[in-house]
């Protein structure tokens, strides 16, 4: 993991917190995963 220029450790590093996601585009994810997980099962 590279820092301007510099190698540093991944996990000190201090990172921006995500914003959580809309209602409708949770409802979107929500239901391609499903279906992604659904594939995995019968693998």
């Amino acid at each position: 993991f590279w820092v301007n220029g510099k190698q540093v450790d991944p996990y000190k590093q201090k990172l921006p917190q995500a914003k959580p996601l809309e209602d409708d585009r949770m409802e979107a994810y929500k239901s391609y995963m499903f279906g992604l997980k659904k594939e995995l099962d019968n693998v």
